[in-house]
């Protein structure tokens, strides 16, 4: 008669959450309350007779004239029906049963949509005998872990835990679960690869010029007058606001404190002339995070609300090209030279008038290896049939991280522009080694020298990023950053010896930084 209770408790907890059913279920067979057949019987049952009542819920849902004649619902019906469509319903019958939050859409959505009964009552008894079995086994095994090793058994779980937080997303999100076809290709083409991988042989050279060269803080020196050279966690206004605002490479830009109200922001804008659209980032940033283009004061009131920083609000330039151009001067040197020059294009599909936005990225070579990344971006609209030949832009950024392609665009260096771009760093207090990002008319006005605006300035911390073209090899790509880290060592410490006791640098906000960084979390990481 007990066992009869816990049988029949079993069942209707299954009613409830499931998997306390088979958790209590494990621990009655654990405690010899209730045997393993048995057990397994009432999980089977419980879950079993659920699913068939989900099904018949949205069959009996179909009586209902309000329901029955739903445009929407017909489609769906025409579409189950079709015998070419059948296959792929009964995998979702089938996966459904893995896949935690599905079950309820999924079984009374297939109700609703008529999809043959005697199919759903042989494939759910199929699923349910074969998911219980595999939860017993892996439940039982946990529980032997952490009974006789518990050690074990608690890395085991996190483990599992860790693994489960990874995947879910990406099995309820079925535009990341197309993209799977292509995103493994990121893997063997060095312009993908992630930063923390593609840098990992730099740390080991890192720690040979560091001996080499006597200290491990000589890049921190790189530029005295920027925190900790630039390397890391430098303000992007301290930078910005040495430039002569008078000149017109400077776009003109205002600096907005936390939890600004919108009148105030709106009032700074007006002051420096700032019109919509404009551009939102914040003052300490890294690699493209929140970068917000904004089309109108909507937006802004939006950013400003989400937005847990000072930020910068900078005027859009006038111009549509991008370029990054990598600096370097000798300390004690009068002039500089440009090294590196990385032209850069935004990525963009065209409509046909029938396809959606996410089937346009998962067409297009090279979009589709960095799919969840757009993806993320264009959320809302991912499902939108882009109009007949337009071009729908998936990155206005100019950062690669972003999306943005990065081309190498060394054939664009000239006297002119070098000398221009040594005028502009002059401006900067002890500048010796960085990145300006900047936005220009053409090619033949940049060579000149002109007809460009200042986006960014980076200092210690930027890359030389022509190394991205998708033309470069891995070989050249590791010659390129050795030889960035070999120059910012040497540039790092004749500043150092020639500022030390004036530089700007702090290694415990450097760490701070550091952390703050790899663990920050926001959609605004997200550009648009």
């Amino acid at each position: 008669m007990v066992e009869l209770g816990y049988f029949l408790s079993i069942i209707l907890t299954t009613f409830v959450v499931e998997d306390w059913a088979i958790a209590g279920s494990l621990l009655l067979v654990s405690q010899g309350k209730l045997s393993w057949v048995a057990a397994y019987a009432a999980c089977f049952t419980g879950i079993a007779v659920g699913d068939i009542l989900l099904y018949i819920l949205g069959r009996a849902a179909n009586s209902s004239p309000w329901i029955r004649n739903w445009a929407v619902l017909n489609r769906v019906r025409a579409f189950v029906q079709n015998p070419r469509n059948l296959k792929a319903m009964d995998w979702a019958v089938v996966l459904s049963r893995a896949v935690p939050g599905t079950r309820f859409v999924t079984y009374t959505g297939a109700g609703l949509a008529n999809y043959p009964a005697v199919k759903f009552l042989i494939l759910t008894p199929v699923t349910v005998a074969v998911w219980v079995l595999i939860a017993f086994a892996g439940g039982q095994y946990l529980l032997r872990a952490v009974s006789d090793h518990w050690l074990l058994g608690f890395m085991v779980l996190i483990s599992v835990l860790a693994v489960l937080r990874l995947l879910l997303p990406l099995l309820t999100d079925p535009w990341r679960m197309k993209a799977l076809r292509h995103t493994w290709r990121r893997w063997f083409i060095f312009e993908f690869w992630p930063t923390w991988f593609a840098y990992a042989p730099i740390i080991p050279y890192y720690i040979y010029l560091s001996i080499k060269n006597g200290s491990v803080f000589h890049p921190f020196y790189a530029n005295p007058g920027i925190l900790n050279g630039g390397l890391i966690g430098e303000t992007k206004w301290d930078i910005l606001k040495s430039l002569d605002e008078a000149d017109p490479a400077t776009l003109k830009t205002v600096k907005v404190a936390r939890d600004t109200e919108l009148a105030r922001i709106e009032e700074l804008l007006r002051a420096q002339g700032i019109s919509f659209p404009l551009v939102a980032k914040p003052n300490i940033g890294q690699r493209g995070f929140a970068v917000r283009f904004l089309k109108n004061p909507t937006e802004l009131a939006d950013y400003a609300r989400r937005a847990d920083f000072e930020f910068l609000i900078q005027a859009k330039s006038r111009f549509a090209r991008e370029a990054g151009i990598f600096y370097i001067r000798q300390p004690g040197e009068d002039h500089g030279r440009i090294c590196s020059i990385t032209d850069k294009d935004f990525p963009f599909v065209v409509g046909d008038g029938r396809t959606k936005l996410g089937d346009l990225i998962l067409n297009d070579p090279r979009a589709r290896i960095i799919a969840p990344m757009y993806f993320a971006r264009h959320r809302e609209t991912l499902d939108d049939v882009v109009p007949a030949g337009h071009m729908f832009y998936l990155s206005e950024c100019g950062n690669h991280s972003q999306g943005a392609i990065f081309i190498d665009g060394q054939h664009l260096r000239s006297e002119e522009l070098n000398r221009r771009i040594d005028q502009l760093a002059h401006r900067l207090p002890d500048f010796y080694f960085g990145r300006f990002d900047v936005r220009y008319r053409d090619h033949a006005s940049l060579m000149r020298g002109l007809d460009f605006e200042i986006v960014e300035i980076n200092g210690a911390g930027a890359d030389i990023t022509h190394i991205y073209d998708e033309r470069t090899r891995v070989a050249e790509a590791y010659r390129v950053m050795f030889m960035q880290w070999r120059q910012l060592f040497a540039v790092g410490k004749a500043a150092r010896a020639r500022h030390g006791k004036d530089a700007s640098v702090d290694v415990k906000s450097f760490l701070k930084e550091c952390v703050r960084v790899n663990t920050r979390k926001s959609d605004l990481s997200v550009s648009s």
